[in-house]
């Protein structure tokens, strides 16, 4: 998928992110009668990376509860949304033991696995359209396989996706 400048990926990029304010993107698209700027699944997918990084679960599941608002295909449709949520949950789960973090979790785990049998490997190949996706999903994927490995989680179907993506978990997660 191939990036195109929209009004709410500019903003996003140009505004929120190089300003270290994602806070300021989440609080523009939960208000759209008032800012009337639409999200974009590329759009969303850039502030959900850059709040997942962040560490701020609550704004990410916020963000992640704007996607029906926005006409955004489900989280469960898309592979790079469902892990960068499935892995902001499972790290607050392994680092609070947060029971809403562990409930969402669990609720994405098994559409999660079910939609990666479905989603070609994502290399990560420098210059191609993919590249931020591709990022992020590694990112997110290492995230997930560490953490199911750490709760004790069945792992493998994480672990053989991410060998077939080239991405190389730390010898302590393969």
């Amino acid at each position: 998928m191939k990036h195109v400048a929209t009004p709410s990926n500019l903003f996003i990029t140009g505004r929120c992110i190089e300003l270290r304010s994602p806070d300021l993107a989440l609080t523009v698209f939960n208000d759209r009668p008032a800012y009337r700027m639409d999200l974009t699944l590329p759009a969303a997918r850039q502030l959900l990376y850059t709040l997942h990084e962040k560490r701020q679960l609550s704004d990410v599941v916020l963000l992640a509860a704007l996607f029906p608002k926005y006409n955004i295909p489900a989280l469960t449709s898309d592979p790079v949304s469902c892990a960068l949520l499935t892995s902001a949950c499972l790290r607050e789960v392994n680092i609070s033991g947060s029971e809403p973090a562990r409930v969402i979790a669990t609720t994405l785990l098994s559409p999660f696995e079910h939609l990666l049998s479905r989603t070609p490997p994502m290399p990560i190949s420098v210059g191609g359209n993919r590249f931020l996706e591709s990022l992020w999903m590694k990112d997110a994927m290492l995230s997930i396989l560490a953490s199911l490995i750490v709760q004790g989680h069945e792992a493998s179907w994480a672990r053989d996706w991410c060998r077939r993506s080239g991405f190389n978990s730390p010898s302590n997660v393969g």
